[in-house]
């Protein structure tokens, strides 16, 4: 004999928002004198989880968010340059939430195989998330890159900002092993977006200017040209072959 099919739910609880097999009832009968539901989840509703605190939260986005910038230094000069040709006025209102949170994470996050100083301290703390200031700091990159591929290159100078030098301790270093770090102070996103683009682009070994549009660019392998002027600069030489080849067979019919 087959088991009978189990009833669908037909209602919703009002306290916990889970269905209940009753169209009539409110809440669950043991949400009626309970603050939270503990009835059994149905096969239409599995039981919801646990709210996030707002401080992992914003942990888990800043992660996410430094996923997408990337990991490596080729990677993170490759996302500041796309960000630096963005315009903040044509983006939807949620990559421009994620765009703030990319901003955060580059200028706090520095990739491994980077030395120098560590980024600015107490960046991040409070984030305005106005679109002129996303475009201050879009156009500083872009004119410090400007002055760095101008002919002949001139300096790129950055703002002051206070520095202080701090003794640290790793797990594992004995009481006699001396330990420095150098730390920058400030809680200027623009500021400490400026220098990690300067370390960054002091570390890329793979930056190159393309020959068609000048602009630059991170190489992939042999890349030389960016695709689409790769595409042109093919497309040229495809179509001054057909033309020569088609010069030599009229001068052969020529003879």
């Amino acid at each position: 004999m087959k088991p009978k099919p189990r009833p669908r739910p037909s209602g919703k609880c009002r306290r916990c928002g889970r269905w209940t097999q009753d169209r009539d009832a409110e809440n669950h009968p043991r949400c009626s004198d309970q603050t939270e539901c503990d009835a059994f989840a149905t096969r239409d509703q599995a039981p919801t989880r646990a709210a996030m605190t707002p401080d992992a939260q914003r942990m888990r986005d800043l992660q996410r968010a430094n996923e997408r910038v990337g990991a490596t230094i080729d990677q993170r000069v490759a996302w500041l340059l796309r960000f630096a040709t963005e315009d903040p006025a044509d983006l939807s209102v949620g990559d421009r939430m994620n765009r703030w949170e990319e901003l955060v994470a580059f200028a706090l996050e520095r990739p491994r195989g980077l030395g120098g100083a560590r980024p600015l301290s107490g960046v991040g703390a409070e984030i305005t998330h106005d679109d002129r200031v996303m475009t201050a700091i879009a156009q500083a990159v872009r004119d410090g890159l400007e002055r760095l591929l101008a002919e002949p290159p001139q300096p790129w100078t950055l703002p002051i900002v206070p520095a202080r030098v701090t003794r640290i301790r790793r797990d594992g270093d004995d009481e006699h092993r001396l330990r420095f770090s150098l730390h920058r102070a400030g809680d200027d996103l623009r500021k400490a977006v400026m220098y990690e683009a300067a370390a960054l682009l002091e570390a890329c070994e793979r930056l190159r200017r393309c020959p068609e549009c000048k602009a630059p660019f991170v190489a992939v392998r042999r890349q030389r040209r960016h695709p689409k002027c790769a595409q042109r600069a093919h497309e040229r030489e495809r179509q001054k072959k057909l033309k020569e080849e088609r010069r030599k067979a009229r001068a052969a019919r020529g003879r």
